[in-house]
């Protein structure tokens, strides 16, 4: 497998707007991961897109997006209402028949801003859209009272339960925001994971669904799948340190739920396991084939980018 930038060489049809197989430029935009980076720049797509309407939504919303806004104040916004709304999203993403489905991002910029679109019904597009967020937000728009987007200093809910901390909205700053975006992309990730693995290998009993979400969640600490349990510290491993010999035991797990699927590359099939003993080399080399048959599959699969593991930014003294 070669990691050979291909971004040049896209098809017209597969950029639209900004380029989401790259981080966007942003202080509050958390480290990439040097091999998740080079995967994203070398998915090959030379073929013109699909369709919009068989683009795979977001199950959580994209991190870019949160960061979109030119203005800080309106950034703050997205940030404060996403924490807000998360423990009831997460929630019903787990609930079937909740309503809680892959959202498309013109969907997900109306809920962040806080405000549902008048008149929903399904005869135009503006309506159509206020449908949508009407049938998939419902729910937590009904439990949070969100700060709109434009809303005046004062206004509408100014604390939010993080972490077992609580965040006003002027705590969105250079140190919290950082570690609360690196959050979305972790989310993202586990829920893509697991949705990959179940297109690729349909699973037909119950047992099959516990079994292969059990293994899904062996690649993240504490076996912990539909949330971010607890923020790291020093001593955590995963996708997400910045010491390779930390992310073996997470890159070891997704290397054995990759070998199941199709057109899994020999160099991830016929590889033995990784060990504390192997080089950094040899560890980064192994990281960077998942990475690239991992990106290369989801964009197949659902027709758009990814969203991959970023490094944990940490919880610095800095404002």
């Amino acid at each position: 497998m070669l990691a050979q930038d291909r971004t040049a060489l896209a098809h017209v049809s597969q950029i639209r707007g900004r380029d989401k197989f790259l981080d966007p430029t942003h202080p509050w935009m958390p480290p990439a991961l040097p091999s998740w980076d080079r995967a994203m720049r070398a998915v090959d797509r030379s073929a013109p897109a699909l369709p919009a309407t068989e683009l795979w939504g977001y199950w959580i919303p994209e991190p870019a997006l949160l960061l979109g806004p030119k203005d800080p104040v309106r950034a703050r916004h997205y940030l404060f209402n996403w924490i807000l709304a998360q423990p009831v999203w997460l929630y019903m993403l787990q609930v079937p028949g909740s309503g809680a489905v892959k959202v498309a991002p013109q969907s997900w910029r109306d809920f962040l801003r806080g405000v549902i679109p008048d008149e929903p019904s399904s005869t135009t597009m503006t309506g159509r859209r206020a449908f949508e967020i009407k049938q998939v937000f419902g729910r937590v728009f009904a439990d949070n009272d969100l700060v709109t987007a434009d809303a005046e200093a004062g206004e509408g809910v100014r604390e939010a339960e993080w972490h077992g901390g609580r965040l006003t909205l002027d705590a969105f700053n250079a140190r919290i925001a950082p570690c609360i975006v690196w959050e979305v992309f972790e989310l993202a990730f586990r829920y893509e994971l697991l949705a990959l693995d179940r297109a690729l290998r349909p699973m037909a009993t119950t047992d099959d669904i516990v079994q292969r979400e059990a293994r899904v969640a062996r690649v993240f600490p504490a076996g912990s799948l539909w949330a971010v349990s607890r923020l790291p510290d020093g001593d955590s491993w995963g996708l997400f340190t910045s010491l390779p010999h930390r992310r073996i035991n997470a890159l070891n797990a997704l290397r054995e739920i990759l070998t199941s699927w199709m057109r899994c590359p020999p160099e991830i099939r016929n590889a033995e396991p990784l060990q504390l003993s192997d080089s950094v080399e040899t560890i980064e080399q192994m990281e960077l084939w998942l990475a690239l048959f991992y990106t290369q599959m989801f964009f197949d699969i659902s027709g758009r980018a990814p969203i991959v593991p970023h490094r944990w930014p940490g919880l610095s003294s800095k404002n």
